[in-house]
């Protein structure tokens, strides 16, 4: 077996890689840490700088309801599970790329030079040294424009628009190749919207997401809780890349939905992401676009609340750093689904449930929940004990 070892973009990019290669090669695309991995390494190097001991297997505490982790770090004693969640802010703010995270909190200055050489190093290889862009300082304010803007979808005739109104005449030509350019860089990652209903791509107003947050911090000198809601939406996307076939941003009507998550296994399933919805009518908002869909497929909301994952109307609000979570390096290879961990914590707190109380704690139909039983106890994440009357579920923990 031959091996290509492919060290930077500057040498080769996928493009070009699959021009080259075609049909010799796979593809794997490799991104910086996940939430789960950046703990984990944390925890792995507790006298580093910014590391906690935080243990094998962090699990939140049984805390009061509808209040926030932010509001939960007290003093200097930290459960793992505060540890988890105000961790969270940190790694929004810094990013996940492994060398900037090594540096820890007392070489922030060293962690930042890093990452403004690699972005630099971004744009002058991988962009301007590979395509004619006529002015690079239209392309560098469409960058802080991107970065800027992390969440609303935008066009290449809303963002020429706006350059105009800046005094920056662009056409959206221009701009619809740059964005080419900043997405083949892999700098940004572009999130086509989906039409629910007509069930098609459509061809205008998609999202931008960055490959790490931490640019964002080199670039806009942004403070660290500044815009933590967008950054969050920015992290729940990468994670569903690393999780999922394929995501998109979802229109049902005058409804947006965040992300539509098409699984290995083709399964659909809807995301809504919140910094926090204790606001009765933020709540309300944020259901909203995900009530008016009329499928069985699996719905959840992603906040930073705790508040014991109800149930709204089949829709089950995750806290968002259990979810992150979800996502850790032993847990990711046994493939778990989002039905499936929902089970798993359902039953975790439950563990003498039936199925259909699973099914009605988790908003899913009985096939689906049964379909996840069946598999997780194929791969050795969930036993029972008893018989099916009398018995309990066992979790089997990581």
């Amino acid at each position: 077996m031959r091996r290509l070892h492919h060290r930077s973009n500057a040498e080769l990019l996928s493009g070009e890689l699959a021009t080259l290669l075609t049909g010799r090669y796979i593809e794997t695309e490799v991104l910086p840490f996940s939430y789960a991995e950046y703990i984990e390494f944390l925890s792995m190097n507790p006298q580093r700088p910014g590391g906690h001991d935080i243990g094998g297997d962090p699990k939140f505490l049984k805390l009061r309801k509808k209040e926030s982790f932010r509001n939960l770090v007290k003093g200097d004693a930290l459960s793992p599970g505060m540890v988890m969640g105000e961790r969270l802010f940190d790694f929004l703010y810094n990013g996940g790329i492994p060398l900037a995270v090594a540096f820890g909190d007392s070489e922030q200055e060293l962690s930042r030079d890093f990452l403004d050489a690699l972005l630099d190093s971004i744009v002058e290889k991988d962009i301007f040294k590979r395509h004619e862009v006529y002015s690079k300082a239209s392309f560098n304010k469409l960058i802080d424009f991107l970065m800027d803007s992390i969440g609303p979808p935008v066009s290449p005739n809303s963002i020429a628009n706006v350059f105009r109104s800046e005094n920056t005449p662009i056409d959206n030509k221009t701009v619809s190749q740059y964005l080419g350019y900043l997405t083949e860089s892999y700098l940004f990652y572009e999130v086509p919207r989906y039409d629910l209903k007509g069930k098609g791509l459509l061809r205008t107003l998609d999202k931008y997401y960055l490959s790490d947050t931490g640019f964002r911090k080199v670039r806009l000198s942004k403070d660290r809780d500044a815009d933590a809601g967008c950054m969050l939406e920015n992290a729940v996307y990468l994670e569903l890349r690393r999780r999922c076939k394929d995501v998109y941003v979802g229109k049902w009507d005058e409804y947006e939905v965040d992300f539509v998550a098409v699984g290995r296994d083709m399964g659909i399933t809807y995301y809504q992401v919140a910094f926090s919805t204790t606001d009765p009518k933020t709540l309300e908002r944020e259901l909203r676009p995900l009530r008016a869909i009329r499928d069985s497929n699996p719905k959840f909301l992603l906040t930073t609340d705790v508040d014991f994952d109800p149930v709204y109307d089949g829709i089950r609000k995750l806290n968002v750093v259990d979810w992150l979570h979800q996502g850790s390096p032993k847990r990711a290879s046994a493939q778990v689904n989002d039905t499936e961990a929902s089970v798993l914590s359902y039953v975790g707190e439950n563990p003498q449930a039936r199925v259909s109380d699973i099914a009605e704690g988790i908003g899913a139909s009985r096939s689906s929940v049964e379909r996840a039983i069946s598999r997780l106890k194929a791969i050795g994440l969930l036993s029972r004990t008893g018989n099916n009357r009398v018995g309990m579920w066992v979790v089997e923990r990581d």
